[in-house]
């Protein structure tokens, strides 16, 4: 084996893996040709269908407000639809079949049964979309049947701007939909033959059902456990991850945890890794054209590498074969097969007293001694080291203030509350949860700060399309009233949800905000940042309100013209859109289901 293979035989051999003598047998090669399914093809373009519907959804909002928004033509749409039944054609679910399922769920039902009735009643090649879809799995078929001729075309590249001030990150999605289905199956069939040989304290991207608020919650297990002892904190964040993992370490590190199950890869299937990997490389292709992006940008930047650090880190490695596609489905697959080494290294310092959880390349460790909680992090920065990855580097915890938690990585400190120790921390955070020395759960402020981002974002693009329409002297397709009714209840919804009762199913909400944090309880803390969100929500429509009251756009028919112009706003309350009120909400939800539904 290379490089990995002998770095991971050291640890590995150390570890005990509940695999079954009968593994030996296995034999992935029929896996991955039996895999490539009529179900599955749909059951991934159902995927980029729904993600299309929301960023059309997103759209339309503005565009229902007046023309001078960007139009749906303008949007970027897989072209998931051209593969699928039209919307009118979908068959609704039966009742007892919609119970518990969110709009996303229902829908996938409904659009698979409707291609299943045409499946069994022979009449899926008599439309259109039945015969592109027919076809589109025969290509898929013949890419996996001759991998040898299938070559990637280099993905798009994308710049998402990042909480820094004048920071972007680069993502890479597949460039065509063909390429994306193949990547969603290579990646699942590389998921199936590595997750039993991932440690348990590897919560990203787990097909066991682990998540980061296991994490959490394993990690307030563990601070009750000791409640007796010092608990020492150690964290570690790496430097442009997938940016960063060379396409040799990757694909040893897949290699070697199927040797471990003593599974042979199917060599199709590492003939389309190859190509996929060939067709990327960070330094060599996606920086070069994020540049070129950036040219006229004076403050956009890309936080990477010096030539200085690069040459140290990877030496004689040409920079075509340096970084892996962030927004591929293949890329989480081999970031956990890279750091498994790294994970299996601090567990084997750490022993069954300490405690470590890695959620992609985010790690936080812990143990009662501090020379063993350092040791442990020494391990992990020596192991990625050998792994040719970049980390920011350790810094020192002095005291506990608002700057703490900037710290991308910092050396072993206390964690304790105020009066058990002078220096002790009593919040410590990961992921997007902070975590206090007594078990409770608040959200991490930075979390806070993107959701007021994202409420001034709605606003703002309002505002920019009426103040747009005026310029140009479009007429708007609302007046003032409702444009600002519709965009207060688009922040309630994109953050609360429509939790709004529906006649014969059971109020299930939308993905919003507020459904991302599902541990948070009603507490000083938690209250504080939800009055803090209630807050910035109303001063910002207050705001806008304001702005529409005041602006000369409508000099005829404005609602809120005459007393109303000398009247100070409504404030707009209500529990159904108050985050405050979002802290019972789960649990109200959950006990109103279980009685409406506990039957069925």
């Amino acid at each position: 084996m290379q490089l990995l293979g002998r770095l991971l035989r050291v640890s590995m051999t150390q570890c005990r893996f509940d695999v079954k003598s009968s593994a030996a047998s296995l034999y992935f090669m029929s896996e991955l040709i039996a895999s490539v399914t009529l179900h599955k093809v749909a059951n991934i373009l159902i995927g980029l269908r729904l993600k299309d519907m929301r960023a059309r959804h997103d759209c339309l909002f503005y565009y229902q407000i007046s023309d001078a928004a960007p139009s749906e033509e303008a949007m970027r749409e897989s072209g998931a639809a051209n593969y699928l039944p039209p919307r009118r054609q979908w068959i609704r679910p039966a009742r007892a079949d919609r119970a518990g399922l969110n709009h996303d769920a229902v829908v996938r039902k409904g659009i698979w049964k409707t291609i299943a009735t045409h499946l069994r009643g022979g009449t899926l090649d008599s439309t259109l979309w039945g015969q592109q879809l027919l076809s589109l799995h025969a290509e898929i078929q013949e890419a996996f049947n001759a991998p040898e001729n299938t070559v990637f075309t280099p993905p798009d590249v994308l710049l998402i701007k990042k909480a820094e001030t004048g920071k972007y990150r680069i993502m890479a999605p597949c460039a065509n939909i063909k390429e994306r289905i193949i990547s969603g199956i290579l990646a699942r069939y590389f998921e199936d033959l590595i997750e039993s040989v991932l440690d348990d304290s590897c919560y990203s991207f787990r097909m066991n059902g682990q998540t980061l608020h296991d994490a959490i919650l394993n990690l307030q297990t563990y601070s009750q456990n000791n409640t007796d002892k010092m608990l020492y904190v150690a964290e570690c964040d790496l430097r442009g991850f997938f940016d960063s993992l060379c396409h040799d370490v990757a694909i040893d590190a897949v290699k070697y945890l199927a040797s471990i199950r003593h599974i042979t890869i199917d060599p199709g299937a590492m003939v389309l890794l190859n190509s996929l990997l060939r067709s990327y490389s960070f330094p060599g292709y996606a920086l070069p054209k994020a540049l070129e992006k950036l040219k006229d940008n004076t403050t956009g930047c890309i936080d990477w590498l010096s030539p200085q650090e690069r040459n140290k880190i990877y030496g004689k490695i040409a920079d075509t074969a340096i970084g892996i596609p962030q927004g591929n489905p293949i890329s989480p697959v081999l970031a956990n097969a890279a750091l498994t080494f790294a994970d299996k290294q601090v567990k084997s310092v750490l022993g069954t007293e300490g405690f470590y959880a890695r959620y992609c390349d985010d790690i936080i460790l812990l143990h009662p001694d501090r020379k063993i909680c350092d040791s442990g992090l020494k391990a992990y920065y020596h192991a990625i080291t050998k792994l040719r990855l970049p980390a920011h580097p350790a810094e020192i915890v002095v005291k506990y203030s608002k700057s703490h938690y900037n710290k991308k990585s910092r050396k072993p400190y206390p964690w304790g509350d105020d009066k058990s120790m002078e220096k002790a921390m009593p919040w410590i955070q990961f992921v997007g949860y902070q975590l206090h020395r007594d078990g409770i759960i608040r959200i991490r402020k930075q979390s806070i700060n993107n959701q007021k981002m994202a409420i001034n974002k709605v606003v703002a693009t309002a505002r920019k399309i009426v103040h747009k329409s005026k310029k140009n002297n479009i007429p708007l397709k609302l007046d003032p009233k409702k444009i600002y009714c519709k965009v207060i209840m688009r922040l309630v919804r994109a953050g609360l949800g429509d939790r709004r009762p529906k006649a014969g199913t059971h109020p299930i909400a939308e993905p919003c905000w507020i459904d991302a944090f599902p541990l948070i309880e009603r507490n000083p803390w938690t209250e504080k940042q939800m009055r803090e969100l209630d807050r910035h929500r109303e001063i910002a429509s207050r705001k806008f309100k304001y702005w529409l009251v005041n602006n000369d756009n409508f000099v005829e028919n404005n609602e809120f013209s005459g007393r109303n112009k000398e009247k100070r706003p409504e404030p707009f309350y209500g529990a159904p859109y108050s985050y405050y009120c979002a802290l019972d909400r789960e649990k109200n939800r959950i006990r109103d289901f279980n009685a409406n539904y506990g039957n069925i």
